[in-house]
């Protein structure tokens, strides 16, 4: 039986994408929010410069942190919670919860895909979960 998840795999990363043709972290996340549940979140493109621009990104990811998610401990976590992690200090790269323990999400030049965030080269970059407050 096919998951929600698999009409996400392989997507191509583009910068600020916001669609099929390609998308970033935050686009991916936005575009199965939109397709699977109907619910729009915020674009954030306008937000920030370019993917390196950490800074901005950190400070837009810390003030929709605040007004649309609450925070959930990891044993409560269910599909759909989003995964904030660290790339190097700062906050700045998400995905979705599919299942116990694996994520959604694509990185910078690669596709989208599903991993472990209980693998080694993620375990020490998460770091939180959040629910939309909304859902």
């Amino acid at each position: 039986m096919a998951h929600w998840s698999d009409d996400y795999l392989g997507l191509p990363w583009m910068e600020k994408g916001r669609d099929r043709k390609g998308v970033d972290c935050w686009g991916l996340c936005r575009l199965a929010y939109a397709e699977k549940r109907a619910i729009l979140l915020q674009s954030f493109h306008h937000d920030y410069t370019n993917v390196l621009d950490r800074v901005a990104i950190q400070r837009a990811i810390d003030a929709e942190i605040e007004a649309m998610f609450a925070p959930v401990a990891e044993p409560d976590v269910l599909p759909w919670d989003f995964i904030l992690l660290r790339e190097g200090t700062r906050p700045v790269h998400v995905g979705l919860v599919v299942a116990p323990g694996r994520m959604l999400h694509i990185e910078a030049d690669s596709t989208s895909r599903v991993q472990r965030w209980t693998d080694p080269e993620f375990r020490l970059r998460v770091v939180g979960f959040y629910r939309l407050i909304e859902a």
